[in-house]
């Protein structure tokens, strides 16, 4: 990649004329190269100045988070030994709100919190050998309540008992975050439809519930902190932050995961890694 080099030309003849072209095609390339360089060293420097705001946003987006918390637990339990004095209706009203909504906000800080400590690495994924059905039974149950509420039909279909290697309570997590999302947005009388099979090597878990459909340029940020595909539907914590934490620990285990439109609502899905495992051990 040096071309400082240049022929001595003598003469008028062929032999010149190659020299010539070789002197001229040395030139463009070192040119070139002193360019490519140039803009090597613009777009590295502009990539340091990307990961410093990603690194300045998180940690922004930390701190904040931890300041809140305190406050707001104070708030919720002020307003609880308030109300459990003897108050009229309307206080006891305002009460209810102010820990109703007090709640709400506790609920977004420690996901904002969990967020930033998978983002950072602080939280390391500790893989572990179980039962894929425990975890998906285990979240169902969990819901019982808002799914009868609205009257939602949940079926679950595994092709086999699963057993994967991942870290178990960030894969509840993932699954929770999924359903959630699922009993939000599913109509009423709706059905969620929660699959189980093998995938290649792979084990993929889809969850499919009954709703509108997304927009197709929508589809790809869905997992992005803080987007909202429809700004009159807000998501299950308001900002998205469920989603974002869906990609982050995906993208831990180093797994596939997506979204996809179908002929009656939405199907989320996930990958995990099968474990490898002797019959006698199973």
């Amino acid at each position: 990649m040096d071309f400082s080099r240049r022929c001595k030309i003598n003469g008028g003849d062929e032999i010149a004329c190659l020299g010539q072209s070789l002197n001229e095609m040395s030139d463009t390339l070192e040119n070139a190269i002193i360019k490519l360089v140039e803009a090597n060293e613009v777009l590295k420097s502009d990539l340091e100045r990307k990961a410093q705001n990603e690194r300045m946003h998180r940690q922004f987006v930390a701190n904040v988070s931890h300041d809140f918390k305190t406050p707001l637990t104070l708030m919720v339990t002020y307003a609880e030994a308030l109300g459990e004095q003897d108050l009229n209706d309307v206080s006891k009203e305002y009460c209810e709100t102010i820990i109703i909504e007090g709640n709400k906000l506790s609920q977004m800080v420690g996901r904002l919190l969990r967020l930033s400590k998978l983002e950072s690495g602080a939280d390391e994924i500790v893989n572990s050998l179980f039962c894929l059905s425990e975890v998906l039974e285990t979240v169902v149950r969990k819901y019982n309540l808002p799914t009868e509420k609205k009257q939602i039909a949940v079926k679950i279909q595994q092709d086999d008992a699963y057993i994967v290697q991942a870290d178990y309570s960030k894969i509840e997590q993932v699954v929770i975050n999924l359903f959630e999302n699922a009993v939000k947005y599913t109509t009423q009388g709706g059905e969620i439809f929660i699959r189980a099979y093998e995938n290649n090597t792979k084990c993929r878990i889809c969850i499919e519930n009954t709703s509108q459909v997304i927009a197709k340029e929508d589809l790809e940020n869905l997992f992005d902190s803080f987007y909202r595909a429809d700004k009159a539907r807000s998501r299950v914590d308001g900002y998205g932050l469920g989603l974002a934490i869906v990609k982050v620990i995906m993208e831990a285990h180093q797994q596939q995961y997506g979204v996809e439109n179908t002929e009656n609502g939405v199907r989320f899905w996930f990958e995990l890694e099968l474990a490898q495992m002797q019959e006698e051990e199973l």
